[in-house]
């Protein structure tokens, strides 16, 4: 089965195409490298809630493998559902002070391996005991879908089946013989192969590929949907694997997290017997939050001091000694003589970064202990003085 190998890449140009001119110089770093950032989970994306099932089905697996999300059902007759889950930030636009996150989504309904009674439906993406597969996603406002720049976005037949020739012939009259003729010599005509007699009979032959699966999406800015459905009755087609793979485009106010507040997958099955029974196989994520900037806190607390302090940090540069005014700006974040716990959230574009802090005092008889958070997870720790910053390290 032949898959949306290249959509990536397709979806990645499609997005930058649009967004690259007019990049305001402060938010440069983030466009000038386009391309799209996968998201790292618990940090920049997560899964919130439980997975819901019908009753009887089991979850088998509900749960990241490094930055991807995999969920696994195990239905009562012994079916299965099967999706797999990868987060993007796609990039910040600028001119339309918003930014993009795609998903990607594969989704699989698997017959019963091991009884060949049960097969994948196969009356199409209309049916009422259809479709063979299906995701839907619903977001929460302010986000929205871009459901013009969702892959596919619009009726897609893929695994060819079979090539059907189809023949027309038709009467003419014949003060148009001479210029039927110069289309067919010219093909200039959609008739471009065929033929005409003396009777003034024009036959006209094409070829019309039929294939074995349609996805049809639908939906707006709210909601969106992709159906898979099997085109062909009979074996060997309806025990394939109903398989999708789709990607979500969703776009929110710049710098504002992105929330997913439903997918759901299905699968529709059939088995061959007396009286056939119809199989239905689902499963949802309640939610899923998306964001991209990173956070940075500091939290420090005096250990040997008592002295009110400057608290410093820098992003991606040294950290001056002295830093507060009157000698420098934009460094000094705090002043205290007691513990400080201050969150920013920074502009960055992707590749390797670090945050310094330090606060006035001096080591060891005027000192603090400091700890930096990247994204919640700590990343560096130790005692500062003035001269003696921590760093942390990260790469986005």
């Amino acid at each position: 089965m032949r898959h949306l190998t290249r959509a990536v890449s397709i979806l990645t140009l499609a997005l930058l195409a649009l967004v690259v001119s007019g990049i305001h110089p402060a938010r440069a770093d983030i466009t000038s490298n386009p391309g799209m950032t996968q998201l790292n989970a618990g940090t920049q994306v997560s899964v919130n809630g439980p997975v819901q099932t019908l009753s009887g089905d089991s979850i088998a697996r509900a749960s990241w493998v490094g930055n991807q999300y995999f969920l696994d059902i195990q239905a009562a007759e012994g079916n299965q559902l099967h999706a797999l889950l990868e987060f993007y930030f796609a990039m910040s636009s600028p001119s339309k002070d918003a930014d993009f996150y795609v998903v990607r989504i594969l989704s699989k309904t698997t017959p019963n391996p091991d009884n060949t009674n049960w097969r994948l439906d196969s009356s199409g993406v209309d049916d009422s005991n259809g479709p063979a597969n299906r995701v839907y996603a619903a977001v929460d406002a302010p986000a929205a879908i871009r459901y013009d720049w969702n892959n596919p976005s619009s009726v897609y037949d893929f695994t060819e089946n079979r090539i059907v020739t189809v023949t027309e012939t038709y009467s003419i009259s014949g003060s148009l013989e001479g210029q039927i003729f110069g289309c067919i010599e010219l093909g200039a005509c959609a008739s471009s192969k065929g033929a005409i007699d003396a009777g003034y009979q024009v036959t006209n032959q094409y070829s019309v590929a039929l294939y074995l699966f349609t996805i049809r999406p639908a939906g707006g800015s709210t909601n969106f949907e992709w159906k898979l459905g099997l085109n062909k009755q009979g074996l060997p087609q309806e025990r394939n694997e109903g398989v999708q793979e789709v990607f979500l485009v969703v776009t929110v106010p710049h710098a504002t997290t992105a929330s997913i507040n439903n997918i759901q997958f299905d699968g529709h099955l059939w088995q061959t017997c007396f009286l056939c029974a119809y199989a239905h196989d689902w499963a949802q994520i309640s939610s899923i939050t998306l964001h991209y900037y990173p956070t940075i806190r500091i939290y420090s607390c005096p250990t040997t001091d008592t002295i009110y302090r400057s608290h410093g940090r820098s992003i991606d540069t040294a950290l001056p000694d002295p830093w507060w005014p009157p000698y420098q700006s934009g460094y000094e974040f705090d002043k205290s003589t007691a513990c400080i716990d201050d969150t920013v959230e920074v502009q960055m574009g992707t590749g390797s970064h670090y945050v310094q802090y330090a606060a006035s005092g001096f080591l060891p008889n005027y000192a603090w202990h400091g700890k930096i958070y990247i994204n919640g997870v700590l990343t560096a720790e130790g005692d500062v003085g003035r001269d003696n910053p921590i760093t942390a390290y990260f790469t986005l």
